[in-house]
């Protein structure tokens, strides 16, 4: 579910990707929660191997001549009754697309959520909150409302 504020608008919506988006002002500060089901490469071994393996996929994610990473944290998460995984990362983007084409400097920090499908463990869904800001606009409560977020998630049946 969306936080509970205004403005949140359906980006992407098919089978296996859904995306929302909120605009702050008229900044080209925005807020995305975005979702994904994808296939995983092999079977899910251990908490630490799915770990790891979350951490490399979005590291993997990100072009490094475009990208600066300031922060790569990724933690086991339980609760959800499946191997799954919490993230929080924070880059600079040096060529962040604005309303108008510019390319111009931004951050961008996302948490997410990544788990196995507790139904099919060759399946794994990402839910990612993410906001691109300019430096000194980033949210205070942008953690807590993340956690909102990706701690309404749940799995059902296909």
């Amino acid at each position: 579910m969306p936080p509970a504020e205004k403005g949140w608008e359906m980006g992407q919506r098919d089978a296996l990707l859904v995306s929302l988006a909120r605009r702050v002002g008229g900044t080209n500060e925005i807020v995305l929660v975005w979702g994904a089901v994808f296939k995983l490469p092999a079977a899910v071994g251990s908490e630490a191997e799915f770990v790891r393996n979350v951490g490399e996929w979005l590291a993997r994610d990100e072009d490094p001549l475009r990208f600066r990473v300031l922060k790569h944290e990724v933690t086991p998460f339980a609760g959800k009754g499946t191997t799954c995984a919490r993230s929080h990362r924070l880059v600079e983007d040096s060529q962040a697309l604005t309303e108008t084409g510019n390319r111009v400097y931004m951050l961008r920090e996302m948490v997410g959520l990544h788990c196995a499908h507790p139904k099919d463990q060759r399946l794994a869904v990402t839910v990612t909150y993410s906001h691109r800001y300019y430096t000194g606009r980033g949210d205070p409560e942008l953690l807590r409302k993340a956690s909102a977020v990706l701690d309404s998630v749940e799995f059902a049946d296909f």
